[in-house]
């Protein structure tokens, strides 16, 4: 038995083809290129959803023109300056301290932080904008003002 991995495409397949999913990949592999062709020809809507990442919804970009690169940023959150990160980062704790139970137990009790804390603050950073995701970590910008000086 063939499978997708994803339901909602294979029901999309067989919508579109009028058979069954093994149905579909049997006759695929039965037929010439040329009636490959003309069938995939009467039913592009098949070949989209083939050609899309995630059954068609977001659609896979090609490009023929050559890869230039214009320019190399380093990102900093809302920031433009890393002076400007670290002092948002240090609102951030000032306004949150009393607030997020885990900030509490890192600047009073650290030895006391539990992995459950310690995830919850990582969340609750990363959806402030301060993550390690996208080099932007606040030990990066701090070791990178030390090197400025």
């Amino acid at each position: 038995m063939y499978q997708t991995g994803n339901d909602d495409i294979q029901r999309r397949l067989e919508i579109s083809a009028g058979m069954l999913f093994e149905e579909l990949i049997n006759y695929w592999r039965q037929s010439s290129p040329q009636q490959l062709k003309e069938w995939f020809n009467k039913r592009k809507g098949i070949a989209q959803i083939l050609d899309a990442k995630d059954g068609g919804r977001k659609p896979v970009l090609i490009s023929r023109h050559a890869d230039e690169l214009r320019r190399v940023e380093r990102g900093y959150g809302g920031a433009q300056k890393p002076e400007d990160y670290l002092d948002s980062f240090t609102a951030f704790l000032r306004d949150n301290l009393n607030k997020i139970p885990a900030l509490i137990v890192v600047t009073q009790r650290p030895r006391e932080l539990t992995r459950a804390q310690l995830k919850e603050l990582r969340i609750l950073l990363d959806a402030s904008g301060y993550t390690e995701r996208n080099g932007s970590s606040v030990l990066y910008v701090l070791n990178l003002l030390k090197n400025q000086v």
